[in-house]
């Protein structure tokens, strides 16, 4: 039996239903509650909904003309909405079909290239000449991103870590997916200033194993079988029912 957490007019108010209308609210509501915590305000504003579901029975509000009719109102789009859930009630996915669609779509499910790269940041192109004829000249990258950039990077040698395509601004991109492993582009400005970069490491387009993507499948052929289903479904009811649109 479930734990009460409160009695208004000798009515339990249960840790079931606490837990139910937990589950209903976001967080960001919860946050705005009443009380020492959240659960607690949650709590009291139950027992204020209790008391008002009292009050109203009371002054029986639930037998006016207005009450009636908002209640057919919300019968009928629950109704509704179980009409549709029962509508897009299918078979389950099976293996075979997401296999299948996984094939079919293989060019699709591809990890795009990425580039691991550092870069040293300054505000003027003779000084990013300097720097890359420094580099050039044997000194260590490191030690000029330390010393002369302008960007955070500068503190890990300049070092911006992985990246994909489109993260980066287009001027950047373009250098930096064109390098080779351990090259140093010549200056190239961009809205920030001149950037000196060097690519790290690159890590070339993959074909992402059917495992990983294979919720992702399941929850596109689910979608895709639900839709056909419900448009059939539709399709049906018109020539059941007559339907005249007015306007």
């Amino acid at each position: 039996m479930s734990e009460v957490l409160a009695k208004v007019n000798g009515i339990d108010i249960t840790r079931e239903e606490f837990e139910i209308m937990k589950r209903s609210l976001g967080k960001e509501i919860l946050k705005k509650l009443q009380g020492d915590n959240a659960e607690d305000g949650l709590l009291d504003e139950m027992i204020n909904q209790k008391m008002i579901y009292f009050d109203a029975k009371e002054k029986k509000l639930d037998e006016t003309e207005e009450f009636q009719k908002q209640l057919e109102i919300l019968k009928e789009n629950l109704l509704i909405q179980f009409g549709v859930n029962k509508i897009v009630e299918v078979e389950p996915i099976t293996d075979e079909e997401k296999r299948a669609f996984y094939e079919e779509h293989k060019n699709v499910f591809v990890q795009s290239g990425e580039v691991e790269a550092s870069h040293i940041l300054v505000d003027n192109e003779a000084l990013a000449r300097e720097i890359y004829i420094k580099i050039d000249k044997g000194i260590p990258f490191e030690e000029l991103a330390e010393k002369h950039s302008s960007c955070p990077s500068k503190s890990s040698g300049g070092s911006l870590g992985k990246f994909g395509r489109g993260q980066m601004v287009p001027e950047f991109e373009s250098v930096a997916f064109a390098l080779e492993e351990n090259e140093v582009s010549v200056p190239v400005k961009t809205q920030f200033g001149y950037h000196v970069i060097r690519v790290d490491k690159k890590y070339p387009q993959q074909q992402i194993a059917f495992d990983l993507i294979e919720p992702e499948i399941e929850a596109t052929l689910l979608e895709k079988k639900q839709h056909e289903q419900y448009v059939k479904t539709i399709e049906e009811l018109h020539k059941k029912y007559v339907v005249q649109k007015l306007k």
